[in-house]
């Protein structure tokens, strides 16, 4: 490797919602296997990660919302040392953990580069398709069967028309 890579931050959705706690905690386990999976399209692409969602979640309750304030505020800190902002969109509103991060993104100047769930699971099967089917076999498997489509960009762009 010559030089150093570039830092970039893995904005996407972490935290899980449903009616059951069943349901949040399965759907926060989906949301950490994707942060883990957009971390490596970047490291694959010549980032440097800072994946703060599932790093601060392997010791933080994020079901405790003191714990997960901690480690929003230390991501955050992260967040300012970062070239970048990938911020993922998968269809859905972004989260206020999501704005809230795009926001701290703003003040020291971390430029924005958005992209889909999709773009980075195609680049994936096209490039990486052999260690994307044993790393993420759950992942890899929706995408075969069509589930975890986004239908449409959210508002990131309305969002970042400040670095215009």
């Amino acid at each position: 490797m010559n030089g150093a890579r570039e830092k970039i931050f893995i904005c996407c959705r972490i935290g899980g919602t449903g009616e059951t706690d069943h349901e949040k905690r399965a759907n926060f386990l989906r949301n950490i296997e994707r942060a883990k999976l957009y971390a490596r399209w970047a490291v694959l692409n010549g980032y440097d990660p800072e994946s703060t969602g599932f790093y601060f979640c392997e010791f933080l309750d994020d079901f405790n919302p003191d714990e997960r304030k901690l480690g929003q505020e230390l991501g955050r800190e992260r967040l300012k040392k970062c070239d970048f902002i990938l911020v993922v969109e998968d269809g859905k509103p972004h989260s206020s953990d999501m704005i809230g991060d795009i926001e701290a993104a703003r003040n020291p100047g971390v430029k924005p580069i958005v992209i889909t769930h999709n773009e980075i699971i195609n680049w994936l099967i096209k490039n990486d398709s052999e260690a994307f089917k044993r790393m993420f076999p759950e992942l890899y498997f929706e995408k075969q069967r069509g589930e975890g489509a986004e239908k449409q960009r959210s508002i990131t762009y309305g969002i970042f028309d400040c670095y215009d």
